[in-house]
C-alpha cells in the first residue's frame, strides 16, 4: 500500500475516532495550541490533520465540500460569533466551529469514497454498543444513577440515595441522564442498523449487528423515556412507509399500534417531579427572554443562569428544545439557520430514501426524523458528544441525499476491491473439491 493510499484513509480514521469519542469520551478537552480566544485541544487538531489529508489525496475541489447549506451554516456561526463577544461565551463559540468542522469532514469523506457510508456504519454500530451495553448494565446491575421512575412518576435523587422501593432504574449509559442517552440513541441506532445490510458480504457480521442493533433499542427502552421510545416508533414507521419491504403496510400498523398505545400511556401518567415547574413553564418563560432579546439572545450557553434568575424552580440549562434554546441564545437569526438547516436535512435525506431504494438514505432519514422531534422536547445536543455526534450524523445524512453524485475519479478510486484483485503469486488457491 503506498503512502498516498494510507494518508487517504486518514480522514476516515479522524471521523471514526470522534464519533467512538461521543459514546466512550475518550478524547480529552484540554487545551494544546492556544493564541488569544483560538485554542485548540486533541479533537480539533486531528479534525485539521483530516481535512489536510482530504485535500493533499483528493485535491482542493469546491465540489468536495459543496453541502448545499453553507448559508444557514453561516448565518448560524456570524450570529453565534457576535453573540459570543458581546457576552464573552467564546468556549462554546469554539465548539461550534468544531462541530462544523466535522460536519464537513464527515460530508466530504461520505462523498469521496465508496467504502465511506461503509466505514461510518460500522463504526457507528460500534459507539452505539458501547453507550448500549453500559446502559443495559447499569439496569441489570441496580446501578444507582439518581434517575428512576416510580410508576407513571419520574424521580430524581442524589447519586447514592436509595430511590423509592418498587422504583426501576433509569439507564443513562456513558451520559449524565437519561434523556441525554434517548436522544444520542436516536441518532445512532439508524446508522448502527444500516450495518445490516451488509450482512450478506460478511460471514457472521449477522450476529454483530443483532446484538448492536438489539441492545441500543434495548438500551433506549431502558432509559424509561416515554417521549423517546415514542419518538423512535414513529421514524422507524417513516423508514418503513418510504423503503420496498414486503409488507410493509402491515409492519406500519403494528409501528402505529405501539406509538398508540404509548401514547395513551404518556398522557394517562402525570408527574409532579419538577415541584409545578415543567417544560410548559419553562417554554414560556423562554419565550418572555426571547421578547426582551430578540435580535442578538443572551449569550450560548447562558440561557439556563437567565432562567434560574427569573425563577429559582428552573434547574435546567436549556428549554428543553433545541430551537427555542438557539432563539433564546443567539437571537432570531440561530433560529432562521436552524430550521433552515433542518428542513434541508430532512428534504434531502427523503430524496436519498426514496432515490433508488437507498439503504444509507433511510437510516439518514430515520436518524434525523428521530432526533428532529427528540429535540422538540427536550435539547440532548446541549451535552457537547450528542452535539458532535449530530454533526457527524448531518454531515451523512446530506452526503447519501447528494442525488447520488460522485467526485471525479483520483488514483485510489481505480484500485479495485481486495475480493476483486487478481491473485499474485504470493497466494496460492485454496485447493478445490471434486466436482459433484
Amino acid at each position: 500500500m503506498s503512502l498516498r493510499s494510507r494518508i487517504a484513509d486518514l480522514p476516515l480514521l479522524v471521523v471514526g475516532v470522534l464519533l467512538l469519542s461521543t459514546a466512550a469520551d475518550i478524547l480529552p478537552n484540554d487545551t494544546i495550541v492556544g493564541v488569544g480566544e483560538v485554542q485548540l485541544n486533541l479533537a480539533r487538531l486531528l479534525l485539521l490533520v483530516g481535512l489536510f489529508a482530504l485535500v493533499a489525496t483528493q485535491g482542493l475541489r469546491l465540489e468536495l465540500f459543496r453541502t448545499g447549506v453553507a448559508l444557514p451554516l453561516i448565518l448560524l456561526l456570524g450570529v453565534g460569533l457576535y453573540a459570543s463577544h458581546k457576552y464573552g461565551t467564546f468556549p462554546r463559540y469554539r465548539f461550534l466551529v468544531e462541530g462544523v468542522a466535522a460536519f464537513y469532514l464527515t460530508f466530504a469523506v461520505v462523498r469521496a469514497r465508496e467504502d465511506g457510508r461503509d466505514g461510518l456504519a460500522m463504526l457507528a454500530l460500534v459507539a452505539l454498543a458501547i453507550a448500549a451495553l453500559t446502559a443495559v448494565a447499569q439496569v441489570a446491575q441496580g446501578v444507582h444513577t439518581g434517575f428512576y421512575r416510580d410508576g407513571c412518576t419520574p424521580v430524581t435523587l442524589t447519586p447514592g440515595m436509595d430511590p423509592p422501593s418498587g422504583s426501576l432504574t433509569r439507564a443513562t449509559g456513558t451520559f449524565a441522564n437519561p434523556n441525554v442517552l434517548g436522544g444520542y440513541l436516536l441518532l445512532l441506532l439508524p446508522l448502527g442498523a444500516l450495518a445490516s445490510v451488509y450482512v450478506s458480504r460478511v460471514r457472521g457480521l449477522w450476529a454483530a449487528v443483532a446484538l448492536g442493533g438489539g441492545l441500543g433499542f434495548l438500551s433506549l427502552v431502558f432509559t424509561f423515556s416515554r417521549a423517546a421510545v415514542l419518538i423512535s416508533l414513529i421514524a422507524i414507521g417513516l423508514g418503513v412507509l418510504v423503503s420496498d419491504l414486503r409488507h410493509r403496510r402491515w409492519l406500519i400498523l403494528v409501528v402505529v399500534l405501539l406509538a398508540v398505545a404509548i401514547g395513551v400511556l404518556a398522557g394517562g401518567c402525570g408527574s409532579d417531579s419538577t415541584a409545578g415547574y415543567g417544560r410548559t413553564e419553562e417554554w414560556r418563560q423562554t419565550l418572555d427572554v426571547i421578547r426582551d432579546n430578540p435580535v442578538w439572545g443572551v449569550g450560548l450557553g447562558r440561557l439556563g443562569f437567565v432562567l434560574h434568575q427569573q425563577n429559582e424552580l428552573s434547574t435546567a440549562r436549556h428549554a428543553h428544545n433545541l430551537f427555542l434554546t438557539w432563539w433564546a441564545e443567539a437571537g432570531t437569526g440561530a433560529l432562521i439557520a436552524w430550521v433552515w438547516l433542518f428542513g434541508m436535512l430532512v428534504w434531502r435525506s427523503l430524496r436519498g430514501a426514496l432515490r433508488d431504494g437507498s439503504a444509507a438514505g433511510r437510516a439518514a432519514l430515520v436518524a434525523v426524523v428521530g432526533f428532529l422531534g427528540f429535540s422538540m422536547l427536550d435539547h440532548p445536543a446541549n451535552t457537547d458528544r450528542v452535539a458532535l455526534a449530530f454533526w457527524i450524523v448531518a454531515g451523512f445524512a446530506l452526503a447519501v441525499g447528494d442525488r447520488g453524485r460522485r467526485l471525479r475519479p483520483t488514483e485510489e478510486d481505480h484500485h479495485p476491491p481486495l475480493a476483486e484483485r487478481p491473485q499474485t503469486g504470493n497466494v496460492r488457491p485454496m485447493p478445490r473439491g471434486p466436482e459433484p
